[in-house]
């Protein structure tokens, strides 16, 4: 016999030796993987939440500025409407940047 056929042979009989498994012992995922990936997500969700919150704080202060800002050009701009509108029309100007060049 040769070298090869000997090896085969006690390949054989130590697959013969082995118990027959119904499943594997061997996890997919070791289980420090499996524990990484769950913290990672849980910690994610949790930034995604504050990320969430510092948005709305942030969409809500700006809605503040702008009310205030509109009422600051609203309080002003009233009472020189008419003449803003007539020097604007008369210089080719926009009344717009009349009026933000008065509230500067």
């Amino acid at each position: 016999m040769s070298e090869d056929q000997t090896v085969r042979r006690r390949r054989s009989e130590q697959e013969k030796k082995r118990p027959v498994l119904f499943f594997s012992m061997k996890a997919p995922f070791p289980l420090k993987t499996v524990i990484v990936l769950s913290l990672l997500l849980i910690l994610s969700i949790l930034l995604l939440g504050l990320m969430k919150g510092n948005l709305r704080q942030l969409e809500q202060e700006r809605e503040r500025e702008a009310a205030a800002y509109e009422t600051l050009v609203n309080r002003h701009t009233v009472r020189y409407r008419d003449w803003i509108e007539k020097y604007a029309a008369e210089n080719d100007i926009h009344p717009a940047f009349v009026a933000a060049i008065i509230l500067r």
